[in-house]
């Protein structure tokens, strides 16, 4: 599952997020007087090799066994959206693969596919429902979930970088109002809007090279045109607030975005939304970058399709 559709108070993962430099390696509980608290964190440099780094990680901290979920990072799977195929409940994922198959840039046979419903309008239930699905190649999969479960780990969910930032999303939401936000990485911008803790819109912009004044230009107008199809779309989700992720130079982007944009714009860190022990420090914006997706996984809430 690369979506989690139904919550639960009950929240046992141990995310992990895996580059061609690092594994990351978050737990948090959920406190419902307060933040959620972050149990565990590590992050390792690949200096040996993917799967020797887990295998000796996950000695070295007694994870065999440990219920886990995967994070992908948003280069690693194909984004769509599609409308929901009219076809009986029990042959929907069949129905979705079918209707995806000439978008993909690959084989839909070579691909691992799930799939969310985009909220409608209370007051219009009956208009066309479209679906946002994820597309995975089956060799990637394979090849992390060999890395993760040959380690020792008890790999159980597999979570999209989308879903894994709208679940810090929602803890950012206030009552009535909905949420953009906007996140960085060395690969591009992830774009989410969410309410009522519900995904709406989302999309990935691509950068390349440095973050210059001609590559904020162009995500402030990706940007600015994301939030206006989103109000013509859902004029019924009201009051949405900009929110920017922690990462290396967001002031210089935020002082650009104040120019182009008319929406407010705020910013968090980290540690507005999670509490982190005494132990843990983090001043630097680059590396909360790094964590938001694993922390976002984090907080996944069991699901059945």
């Amino acid at each position: 599952m690369m979506f989690n559709k139904k919550k639960q108070q009950k929240n046992d993962w141990l995310a992990v997020r895996m580059t061609d430099e690092r594994v990351y390696l978050v737990k948090t509980h959920l406190n419902s007087q307060a933040k959620p608290v972050v149990d565990f964190i590590h992050i390792e440099q690949l200096d040996k090799g993917r799967i020797d780094t887990i295998k000796s990680l996950t000695k070295k901290y007694q994870l065999k066994s440990k219920q886990c979920n995967l994070v992908l990072d948003a280069t690693q799977y194909q984004l769509l959206q599609v409308q929901k195929p009219n076809v009986p409940e029990d042959e929907q994922r069949d129905a979705v693969r079918w209707a995806i198959k000439d978008l993909l840039d690959y084989p839909v046979e070579e691909a691992t596919v799930d799939f969310l419903e985009i909220p409608v309008d209370p007051a219009s239930p009956n208009r066309q429902i479209f679906l946002y699905t994820v597309s995975v190649r089956n060799d990637l999969i394979k090849e992390m979930a060999d890395q993760l479960v040959n380690s020792g780990f008890d790999l159980k969910a597999i979570d999209a970088q989308i879903a894994a930032q709208r679940n810090i999303s929602t803890l950012l939401e206030t009552s009535g109002r909905g949420v953009a936000m906007l996140s960085f990485s060395s690969a591009g911008v992830l774009l989410t809007f969410t309410a009522e803790a519900e995904l709406y819109h989302a999309r990935f912009i691509e950068i390349e090279g440095e973050r210059t004044a001609n590559a904020f230009e162009r995500i402030a107008l990706e940007l600015q045109r994301s939030l206006d199809h989103f109000e013509r779309q859902y004029p019924y989700v009201s009051a949405m607030k900009l929110l920017i992720a922690p990462f290396d130079g967001r002031d210089a982007f935020v002082e650009h975005l104040k120019t182009a944009i008319y929406q407010p714009i705020e910013t968090f860190e980290l540690m507005d939304v999670f509490e982190f022990s005494d132990e843990v420090a983090l001043p630097d914006l680059s590396l909360q970058a790094s964590l938001l997706p694993v922390l976002g996984a984090s907080l996944r809430a069991e699901s059945m399709q």
